[in-house]
């Protein structure tokens, strides 16, 4: 008949609770709260390292809270502690709350001030830049309309041309079609040749028209930049000190605010800490106890302390 084995999960024929407190779950932490111990049994043999497994499985732990009273008055020492710890937060958001509300409400006439000067300033600048827009545009496409013209009647010129020349060919390739595939290379390189060149000769006349186009855009457009310069200028020089009046007024709001919520943070913090200390204090004395209570089952015992010694 086996032994029975109700305290151990990590031992064989472990047949004690799956759920509840257990010791060295992890290898840092001296005891936790699992639902089901043996999913982390499964998870130590498959996926820790081979010289982990043995120590970690050994030292699993069912604690009985019942045995261990320990157990049950840290999670009310935790509880307290949560409870006065929300307790002196929802305190402090309580004083910073109103404090916040009265920088707000400060801080809103100001920032609308602001911001209605700097939207009048903005609309200013850019029903300027508008105009300034829509005249280039114009200019801009009757510039290229009276290229697109040109350039148009310069391609029909050279379709009119091609367009007998190609007939021509078509003629004669197909009066030659019988001995087609001797005459065809010679008269093919005849039409290509001469539509080359008619090719090179309308892209020689386009080329100086759109060079002509391009350098017209090309002053249009630095006369638009030249004529922009100045208008955006003026308007960050309206709004630079604007901004800069803005944030004057600003600083002295916020300083005021900080100062008062920095010390109101510092006083929450001051009690939080003795709270966080008074806390960890009883804390680690109930942690004293439940090693102790620990070590009495589990033995030799490898924790150093702050984890498992493996």
């Amino acid at each position: 008949m086996p032994k029975t084995n109700k305290l151990y999960p990590g031992r064989p024929n472990y047949s004690g609770p799956i759920s509840g407190y257990f010791a060295f779950i992890h290898h840092k932490i001296l005891f936790e709260k699992s639902d089901d111990i043996m999913e982390r049994v499964r998870f130590i043999k498959y996926n820790k390292p081979e010289d982990e497994i043995e120590t970690r499985l050994y030292h699993l732990f069912y604690i009985d809270a019942k045995k261990c009273k320990a157990v049950a008055k840290r999670d009310a020492l935790y509880a307290d502690y949560e409870a006065k710890r929300d307790a002196l937060h929802a305190d402090y958001e309580a004083k910073r709350a109103p404090l916040y509300a009265d920088y707000e409400a400060k801080l809103a006439p100001l920032y609308a001030d602001y911001k209605a000067k700097r939207d009048a300033l903005d609309a200013d600048y850019e029903a300027k830049r508008d105009a300034l827009d829509a005249d280039y545009e114009a200019k801009r496409d009757a510039l290229y309309a009276d290229y697109e013209a040109k350039r148009d009647a310069l391609y029909a010129d050279y379709e009119a041309k091609r367009a007998p020349l190609y007939a021509d060919y078509e003629a004669k390739r197909d009066a030659l079609y019988a001995d087609y595939e001797a005459k065809r290379d010679a008269l093919y390189a005849d039409y290509e040749a001469k539509r080359d060149a008619l090719y090179a000769d309308y892209e020689a006349k386009r080329a100086p028209l759109y060079a002509d186009y391009e350098a017209k855009r090309d002053a249009l457009y630095a006369d638009y930049e030249a004529k922009l310069a100045p208008l955006y200028a003026d308007y960050e020089a309206k709004r630079a000190p604007l901004y800069a009046d803005y944030e004057a007024k600003l600083a002295p709001l916020y300083a005021d605010y900080k100062a008062k919520r920095d010390a109101l943070y510092a006083d929450y913090e001051a009690k939080r800490d003795a709270l966080d200390a008074d806390y960890e204090a009883k804390r680690d004395a109930l942690d004293a106890e439940i090693l102790q209570y620990i070590k009495q089952h589990v033995h030799p015992c490898k924790w150093d302390g702050k984890k498992l010694v493996f």
